[in-house]
């Protein structure tokens, strides 16, 4: 079944230029239009503090500033509505410490996804999300 995904918000976090790019394109192949993309955890906190609304954020795990793991602590903290999906290319126990963070702060981390990415996770995360 096809989703109409026209009124998703999605918040983009990585500091690889060619992810970002990536997970953008096949966002808005799926015909979403309301993408924001930042390079870090502490632009995604900001982001986020100006656009409360988003439904979905996609991050990577390593990166400046403020790292994936103080950023699912935080938009837990602060009561983020959204999901979030994580992403590392550093190995499975990145992700699993993201999710048990994330939970551990109310963060409703629904997907730990593997770099390199591919279309269909990130289109597997769109249908969990918005089914």
């Amino acid at each position: 079944m096809a989703h109409d995904f026209s009124n998703a918000s999605v918040l983009v976090v990585d500091d690889d230029p060619m992810a970002t790019k990536f997970i953008k394109a096949i966002l808005e192949g799926h015909g979403i239009a309301d993408i924001v993309c930042v390079e870090n955890g502490q632009q995604a906190v900001d982001a986020v503090a100006y656009h409360p609304d988003f439904d979905l954020a996609f991050t990577d795990i390593v990166m400046p500033e403020m790292n994936g793991f103080d950023l699912v602590k935080s938009l837990g903290r602060s009561g983020f509505a959204g999901k979030v999906a994580v992403m590392s290319g550093r190995g499975r126990h990145f992700l699993d410490k993201a999710g048990d963070v994330g939970g551990f702060f109310g963060s409703q981390v629904v997907a730990k996804l593997s770099k390199p990415l591919q279309p269909q996770q990130i289109s597997r995360v769109l249908d969990k999300v918005y089914a």
